[in-house]
């Protein structure tokens, strides 16, 4: 089925636009307190025509506001010097977002009927489609998605399996100018603050005592500002790398630096020890983070972040940059295991030790296919938006009030939309790739 770039958050948008329901939507606003802004983009005729409308954000600091959608109450019309609108809600927020907040207005449906419809519309057709996936990992690094290749919160939370840190700091997801066109992680540090993306290594418990070599690939322009850190639970910051100068040295590979600790000793007495990708206190700049390598020894069992379905192949690629497909009769999949925390495993890939011969640093790509999921508010919907739009609108029409004006028009549009859904789900079936290992029971 053809896949178009739809983001979830601006598919809502669309649908709410066709029940001429989207009053307002913005990126920018005025003045913001905890119960209410000024408008730069929305002014209008009489304050009945938005009070008891839903306001909600979609992006910028307002976004991260928990519980954000509220009622307006009060609103007035040609404030401040007739320029903009002033509009208050009944329940103030936390705190006061952030004036390049993206908000929306709705009265028909709420916003959470809104997502509620795209993701029954997802989870309907979930067993009955696959859509392709891949995983990059690094040969004998003892970490989670040690190449920030998966982000399964969207691409503006912290890459899966890491967690940030910092005031006023902010994680996001680069598609252009990465290392070797790898992935990497671009973090912002608040004014004055800190800022680190942190993961607590694997099995650190059976480590104790021996030696670990860590190399990261870090990109920034500003000298002395960034480092890698080894910080116990218990005894604070182990040890850490030099700091990144923030130029290019002439040697081809740009502001890209390795940044490493060399034969550092884990203590016998280590609990937790993590690894930080830390950038220090001073004025808010961006700092770059793509491959870590975390090398405690040979490694044979590689932990998986994508929720697989089937795995087609394993490539592997050396530091001089050459892909190779692994034979199958060289790895197999571990269904059973499972990393209990707030980042479960699913499954593993495991590599036979008489065929492969691991080089630290060396890459693998795990190419597969997984059954589509909720896409994050950023993402592109994961199937046809064509059905996502029949089924949504066949639920939403529904939803509508027998007895209204037109309730017959709503009930005759409901079935409309709902034949035009089922047709589009006959046509679908999954298409297993051939050749490809089942990682999950349908």
């Amino acid at each position: 089925m053809p896949i178009f770039e739809v983001q979830r958050g601006a598919f809502r948008r669309d649908i709410a636009r066709g029940f001429n329901d989207l009053i307002a939507t913005s990126g920018s606003l005025a003045s913001p307190s905890l119960n209410g802004f000024l408008s730069p983009v929305l002014i209008f005729g009489h304050a009945s025509d938005i009070i008891g409308s839903e306001l909600s954000f979609y992006s910028g600091g307002g976004a991260s506001l928990v519980e954000n959608a509220r009622v307006v109450n009060a609103a007035s019309p040609y404030a401040s010097g007739g320029s903009m609108g002033d509009i208050r809600v009944r329940q103030v927020w936390g705190a006061a977002p952030s004036t390049n907040s993206g908000w929306e207005m709705h009265r028909l449906f709420s916003r959470q009927q809104y997502d509620d419809a795209i993701s029954h519309a997802i989870r309907r057709v979930s067993r009955r489609m696959l859509v392709s996936s891949d995983e990059y990992l690094v040969v004998n690094s003892w970490l989670l998605n040690p190449m920030v290749s998966v982000w399964l919160g969207g691409d503006s939370a912290a890459p899966t399996g890491w967690a940030l840190t910092g005031t006023g700091a902010t994680v996001s997801r680069i598609t252009t100018d990465q290392w070797e066109s790898g992935n990497a992680a671009r973090v912002a540090n608040g004014a004055s603050e800190e800022a680190y993306l942190a993961q607590t290594m694997l099995d650190v418990g059976r480590f104790a005592g021996q030696t670990v070599n860590i190399t990261v690939l870090c990109r920034t322009v500003t000298a002395s500002r960034a480092r890698v850190r080894l910080v116990d639970s218990s005894a604070g910051t182990l040890t850490q790398s030099s700091l990144h100068e923030g130029t290019s040295n002439g040697d081809g590979s740009g502001t890209w630096r390795e940044l490493t600790i060399s034969n550092y000793v884990i203590p016998t007495n280590a609990q937790d020890v993590s690894i930080q990708l830390y950038t220090a206190t001073g004025a808010a700049i961006n700092v770059d983070w793509g491959q870590v390598l975390v090398d405690i020894g040979d490694r044979w069992m590689y932990p998986l972040t994508q929720r697989f379905a089937y795995i087609q192949d394993v490539w592997v690629s050396t530091q001089a940059g050459r892909w190779t497909p692994l034979p199958k009769e060289w790895w197999f999949v571990d269904k059973a295991f499972n990393r209990a925390g707030t980042q479960p495993v699913l499954s593993r890939i495991g590599l036979l030790q008489q065929f492969f011969s691991p080089s630290a640093g060396d890459l693998l790509r795990v190419v597969g296919q997984q059954y589509p999921t909720d896409p994050a508010e950023g993402d592109n919907l994961p199937i046809d938006p064509e059905y996502v739009r029949a089924r949504v609108l066949a639920d939403l029409y529904a939803m509508k009030p027998w007895g209204s004006a037109d309730w017959q028009g709503d009930a005759a549009k409901a079935r409309e939309a709902e034949d035009k859904a089922m047709r589009l789900e006959r046509a679908m079936s999954p298409r297993i790739a051939q050749g490809s290992r089942t990682v999950e029971e349908a």
